[in-house]
Parts: structure tokens; C-alpha cells; sequence
């Protein structure tokens, strides 16, 4: 409530001219102690009226003789009937008459446009003894989702009706002035949750009316309702509309409410109805994609999504936001592109929403688009070996399209001939909950499959294969600071003896609750053309732990934590050698990209070794990380070599013998960093031993971090930078790199 106390001295004038004349001399108009909210209301622009029987007697408006500076007044003059109007500004309203003297039915404020926002204002009438009560004029409208599952409901579209688009200066009456237009729709998304529609009340003869809704879903289904209300929505009321998901699961059905305060009050009226809303996953929710086929004829592809973390923004929040329910990550999506790759492929992508600006990583491809229009482009896949792709819409990474390409399994089984030992899933989506897999068996997941499953292997000589997708989604994503969650590929759970032959090829794996792939004690591993997109916090992509005879090759991996990780743990124990990494696509939202270590055995215990890492290339390392650490002395990046020792032991065992060729890293984020070698303080006698970086490539906009070196007392002997550059230039003389650390045996070639 506003108190108004700004003092005016006025007093009549004799005059020979005709009484409709008449009017006042004005001295100073003085404000003093006055009490205002909002807090700049001193600075808005002001109107104020005197009404004398029936024609307006007085008017002040901006920029006029008496032009006030505060919203209101107490008038010395007793008998009359003053009005004081305060507005922050005039965008999308009008006064009209600007002059007093004349029939009080003819002042008012109207709105020039019904359908758009107009200013805060506020208002106060009275007898001029004793001052004027501010209050506002306008009524606020917001919106609110609730409980609302990811992929559903994309919009909410409501009409409020009789919204008034005049207000009568003289009596404060609310009026629809217009032809009757009188209503206004409102089209939200959930991205808009919070944003405050301001307007007019509704007419003031309103007592009862009809709040007429629709929920538009990604399917393209529209759910209308509607509700009888029983209250105007006054002036000064805070309303919101609200999609209420919460009971969703048990009642398969949602609430659309429209709550309303008024000005002052402290109780809240609510009117709700209830609709059914099946759960579904949308289709195409953010591109539609086509693929020109060797017939000429474009086929038209399926996009799916998933889950990614955004921790670069929001890592401070979201360790305890499991289930996502502040919406804190975002969506992504990604297509799978089946085709022999004879020749060329092309492929078109329409967006859902116009762009500006498109880009197609990895950029050493050189792929470029064609823009067709401002929201299709069209571009080619030269051949097989560059299936794998980024597109990227103004620069937005954290709604991306993947684009899987693949060629036909030759090994697909007849569906309706299972060989014995197959766990088969054909096309449609599987609740399975848990598979075992044991001795010799195999589990394949046809194109056009989800499964949604943990996978626990107990036997050698087991695979994982199809051009399906494996999803977490439905496990329970749960855990204090860390993920507690099931590790979603596990083949050696027990971490009993030493499993042998492990093959994963083809899938894509999405929403892990934790490790996506736990390797353990495995020997002989080979992990070939997955793709994997998880968002869980600590959640690693593929973990080898004391693994000897390694490959992960011609995969595309995104993770929230550790994309790929070689480890010798306090459970693993035993080495971890013979490790083959190469050609994969690498995309770390938070942790690192690519990490021989962290845990890297103890000086009397395991060790890691004769590891080479060729042809892959870093999409995206933004990570805050470092910034969070402190200082750039720790071990993330996206290529990092890190050494610290396994639980219980004080110091790490050696790392030796690795290899990091023709290594790109492709316009990783500002606040990332393109690699590090980093030994963890506090050990007596760490050693790494024999590393060749050759042929590293890092083109990263201005402001990336430098690569870095730490030993913190520990020794690095046999370390050679052969063709090493950063943007262009050589390594040595980029000012890109530094060593700190006094033993450090380095050679650059």
C-alpha cells in the first residue's frame, strides 16, 4: 500500500471569462516523508485529476504545470474528488484528454494493444482531506509447471476472457471499449515458467466465466478442458496457471489449475480440473531429419532424445537434483542413419524453431551446410568414415543433433530363428528390469529397439551387439553427493577371478545411473561403434579396471564424468596393459574427456602400461572444473594423464609406455582445457615414464585454458612433444604450455 503525502497549495484566481474556464494558479507542489512501493515509484510518470460535480476541475500530467514526482497527494482544498494514477511508463496505453475543464465521462486510460503486456500501474481516489491510498491498478498472470516428466507437454495455451481494456478515470469502472474483444491467449512452454504477463483487470460487471485450456504434447495431440470460475480476476490480483504432473504416475492424469490472490489478501482461491494424460516419449521433439535414398526419394528418420548434463552452468545445484526435477539438464537428440555407405549420403535437418547460425563437428570433416531455408539445411556424408556428427544450431551444444551413421549388421539373427544362447529384442520398446549374461551367451537389440535393462555378466565369452538402444532411464537414479545407482554394464560385478572375451559393438546407451560400462578384471575387451549419451553425475562412460588387451574403437562417448578412464583400484588391484583407443569421438560435459588414471595402482602393486590412444578426436571439454579446484592444479581436460595412488596406498604405481597420436582437439569450451599431465601431491617416488604426444592438433577459441604439466614432487622422465600445436603453433612456442615442476625430462621434436 502506498501512502501518498505530497502537498500542493493551490488557490483560485479571479477571471472575467466564462466559468468553464476556470481554473487553478499553481504555485510549488511540494513532496515530503512519503512512503512508496515499488521502490522507483518517485520516478514514474503521474496523472492527477480533481472532479468538481460533473466536469473535471484540475489536471496535472507529465510534463505539465504541477507534473508531481511522487504516485498521489493530500490536497488542501475540501469537497472535491481526486484521482492520482501512477504508471512506470506509457508503452501500450493512452490517456486521450489532456486538458481539464471538461465532462468527467471522458477521462480515462485505455490500452492500445489488448493482446500485449502493459506497464505497472497504480492508482488511488479519494476525498483530498486526508491523503490518497495507492493501490495497484493492473493484474499480474504467470504460469507454473509442476512435477512435469520430460518429452511430454509442450505447451499450455489458455484464453482469459473479458480482460478490460479501458478504465474510467471519474467512477473506476473497468470496461471492454473495443468491439468487445475483450479476451487475451496465452501460449507458454515450460522454458517460460516464472515470466510475469502483466494487463488489465476484467470488466467489472464479471462475476462469474469460463477458463478454457489446452495441453499441446510433442506426439501433436491437443488435450482441451475447461472449468467454471466464480471470481473476477481484479485489479491488483496475482494469478497463476499451473500444470500439476506430480500424481501423473499413479493417477494418469494431470490437474490444470488457475489460482488467484487478491491485492492484500493473504488466502488464495483455486479452481482446478483434471485430464488424462498417457505417458509417452515424443517423437521429433526437436528436428525432423530426412535421408535422401538411392531410389531419389527422401525417407523420413525418427529422431530420439536424451538426457545430458549441462553442469558446465549448473554444477553448484545439481548434485542432489537425481530426478531432475528442477529441470537443471537439458535435451539433446540423436538419429540413427542406417545405410550401406556406397557412396555419399545426404541428409536433411529441419529445426523446430529458426536459426541464425549451424555448424557441423567434427570440423575437421569439412562438412558444410546448405541452408535452405531459415529453419532447413541439407549436407553430406562423404563416406563411412566420417558417419559420426555434431549439429549444432547457434552454437548450442546442450541441444544438439547426433547423427549416427551405420551400416546393416551382416550379423543380424533371423528374427524368427534365435540361435541358442541369444537373448533377443526385436523392434518396440522392453521393460526387462535385469539380464544376465552367462557363459558364451549374447544379447542383441535389433534396430528399432529399447531396452530398457541393467546387464550383469557372470561368463566368459559374452557380447552385447545390435543397432538398438540400451537404456537406464527407468533404473532408479538415486545418491547423496555421489550416484548410487546401478553400474549399467557390469561383467564382473563380484570382481572374482578374471573374466575372459567381452565384446559390446553397435548399441547406443543412454541415462546411466552410474558407470555406463564397469569392466572390471576382464581380459581381452573389445567395445566397437558405440554410442552413449548419460548425464549422471560421477556417472563414467567406460571404465577399464585392471584390464589387459583392451579396444574401444569408433565410438561415440558422452558423459558427465570420465568419458573413457584406465584404472588399477584398491579392487581391481592387478595391472592394467595393452590398451588400444582409437577412433572415437569424446565429449565430456564436466570431468575429463579421455584419463589414463586417476587411480593408477601403488609402487607395490598394479600398474598401467603400453597404452596407445590414436585418431580421436575431443568434440567438447567446457568444464568449470578448474575453476572449482582453484587452481589449474588438477587433472582435468580433455586428454589427461592422471596419477594418483589407489585407496590405502601413499604412493602410485609407474605409468609407462603411452602413446597419444593424431589427437584432435576441436574447439573445446572457454573454460576447458585441451590436456594435462598431473601427478597428485603427497607421493614419495610417483613416476611416469615413456610418453609420446605426436600429431596433437588443438584449435580452440581465445580464452581456453593452456595445457599444463604438475608433478607435485613426483618425476616425469621420457616425455616427447613430436608435431604438437595449439592453434598452429608449434607446442614449444605457444606460450600454451606449462611445466610446473623441476623434474620433468621432456623433448620436443
Amino acid at each position: 500500500m502506498i501512502c501518498v503525502s505530497a502537498l500542493m497549495a493551490l488557490s483560485m484566481v479571479a477571471s472575467c471569462k466564462a466559468p468553464d474556464s476556470l481554473k487553478y494558479d499553481l504555485e510549488d507542489i511540494v513532496a515530503s516523508s512519503f512512503i512508496s512501493e515499488p521502490e522507483n515509484v518517485s520516478q514514474w510518470q503521474h496523472y492527477v485529476y480533481m472532479f468538481s460535480g460533473e466536469d473535471c476541475s484540475f489536471f496535472s500530467g507529465p510534463g505539465l504545470p504541477g507534473d508531481m514526482e511522487v504516485s498521489g497527494m493530500h490536497l488542501d482544498v475540501s469537497g472535491e474528488t481526486a484521482v492520482a494514477i501512477a504508471c512506470a511508463s506509457d508503452d501500450n496505453i493512452g490517456t486521450g484528454v489532456m486538458t481539464d475543464g471538461l465532462p468527467s465521462g471522458v477521462y480515462s486510460l485505455k490500452v492500445n494493444d489488448i493482446l500485449a503486456d502493459v506497464p505497472e500501474i497504480w492508482h488511488g481516489r479519494g476525498y483530498v482531506s486526508g491523503g490518497i491510498l495507492m493501490s495497484p491498478m493492473t493484474m499480474d498472470l504467470q504460469f507454473s509447471f509442476v512435477g512435469l516428466p520430460d518429452g511430454i507437454i509442450e505447451s499450455v495455451n489458455v484464453g482469459i476472457p473479458y480482460i478490460s481494456d479501458c478504465y474510467s478515470i471519474s467512477d473506476g469502472m473497468f470496461s471492454i471499449g473495443k468491439a468487445g474483444v475483450g479476451g487475451r491467449s496465452f501460449n507458454v512452454s515450460p522454458s517460460s515458467e516464472g515470466k510475469v504477463y502483466r494487463m488489465f483487470p476484467m470488466a467489472s460487471d464479471v462475476t462469474e466465466w469460463t477458463f478454457a485450456f489446452s495441453l499441446d504434447c510433442y506426439d501433436g495431440e491437443s488435450i482441451s478442458g475447461a472449468f467454471n470460475v466464480t471470481a473476477p480476476l481484479a485489479a491488483g490480483s496475482s494469478n497463476t496457471v499451473s500444470v500439476d504432473c506430480s500424481s501423473l504416475a499413479e493417477e494418469g492424469a494431470c490437474s490444470v489449475m488457475l489460482s488467484t490472490r487478491n491485492y492484500g489478501s493473504g488466502s488464495t482461491r483455486t479452481w482446478l480440473k483434471k485430464v488424462e494424460l498417457e505417458q509417452r516419449q515424443p517423437e521429433n521433439r526437436y528436428y525432423d531429419v530426412d535421408v535422401l535414398g538411392s531410389d531419389g526419394e527422401w525417407k523420413s528418420l525418427n529422431p530420439s532424445y536424451a538426457l545430458c548434463s549441462n553442469a558446465f552452468r549448473y554444477h553448484t545445484q545439481i548434485w542432489n537434483d537425481w530426478d531432475n526435477s528442477k529441470k537443471l539438464r537439458d535435451t539433446m537428440s540423436f538419429v540413427s542413419v542406417i545405410d550401406d555407405f556406397s557412396g555419399p549420403v545426404k541428409v536433411r535437418v529441419a529445426s523446430k524453431k529458426p536459426f541464425s547460425t549451424v555448424e557441423i563437428r567434427p570440423t575437421s570433416y569439412g562438412i558444410v551446410p546448405e541452408r535452405i531455408d531459415d529453419r532447413t539445411i541439407e549436407f553430406t556424408v562423404r563416406d563411412y568414415s566420417h558417419r559420426m556428427l555434431s549439429v549444432e544450431f547457434d552454437s548450442d551444444r546442450y541441444h544438439n543433433l547426433m547423427v549416427f551413421g551405420d551400416r546393416p549388421d551382416p550379423d543380424r539373427p533371423d528374427p524368427g530363428n534365435i540361435p541358442a544362447g541369444m537373448k533377443y529384442y526385436g523392434p518396440g520398446e522392453h521393460e526387462v528390469g535385469w539380464i544376465t549374461l552367462k557363459e558364451g551367451e549374447t544379447l542383441y537389440i535389433d534396430e528399432g529397439a529399447t531396452v530398457y535393462a541393467k546387464i550383469n555378466v557372470t561368463g566368459d565369452n559374452t557380447a552385447i551387439r545390435g543397432r538398438g538402444v540400451l537404456s537406464g532411464a527407468h533404473l532408479p537414479h538415486t545418491g547423496n553427493i555421489y550416484a548410487s545407482g546401478y553400474q549399467l554394464i557390469e561383467t564382473n560385478a563380484n570382481k572374482v577371478g578374471t573374466r575372459q572375451y567381452f565384446t559390446a559393438e553397435g548399441i547406443t546407451v543412454i541415462d546411466s545411473p552410474s558407470w555406463t560400462f564397469s569392466i572390471y578384471n576382464t581380459d581381452h575387451v573389445l567395445i566397437d561403434n558405440i554410442k552413449m549419451i548419460c548425464w549422471i553425475l560421477n556417472g563414467d562412460g567406460i571404465d577399464l579396471c585392471s584390464v589387459d588387451d583392451g579396444v574401444v574403437k569408433n565410438c561415440f562417448l558422452r558423459s558427465y564424468d570420465d568419458c573413457i578412464t584406465l584404472k588399477v583400484n584398491h579392487v581391481s588391484k592387478v595391472d592394467t596393459k595393452n590398451i588400444r583407443l582409437q577412433g572415437n569421438l569424446i565429449w565430456a560435459d564436466y570431468a575429463r574427456g579421455i584419463v589414463i588414471g586417476p587411480e593408477s595402482g601403488w609402487d607395490t602393486g598394479g600398474s598401467i602400461s603400453d597404452v596407445i590412444v590414436e585418431d580421436c578426436i575431443i568434440l567438447e571439454y567446457p568444464t568449470k572444473l578448474l575453476e572449482t579446484s582453484g587452481t589449474y592444479n588438477c587433472d582435468g581436460a580433455g586428454l589427461s594423464i592422471s596419477q594418483y595412488p589407489a585407496t590405502g596406498h601413499t604412493t602410485s604405481g609407474t605409468t609407462s609406455g603411452i602413446v597419444c597420436r593424431n589427437i584432435i582437439i576441436d574447439k573445446i569450451g572457454t573454460s576447458g582445457r585441451p590436456f594435462v599431465i598431473w601427478q597428485k601431491s603427497g607421493q614419495s617416488g610417483a613416476l611416469v615414464d615413456n610418453v609420446l604426444f605426436s600429431n596433437i592438433s588443438i584449435d580452440c577459441p581465445d580464452g581456453t585454458a593452456p595445457c599444463h604439466i604438475y608433478t607435485n614432487g613426483g618425476k616425469i622422465t621420457g616425455l616427447v612433444m613430436e608435431n604438437v600445436k595449439y592453434n598452429g603453433v608449434p607446442m614449444q612456442d605457444s606460450g600454451k604450455l606449462v611445466i610446473d615442476g623441476t623434474d620433468v625430462d621432456i623433448t620436443y621434436r
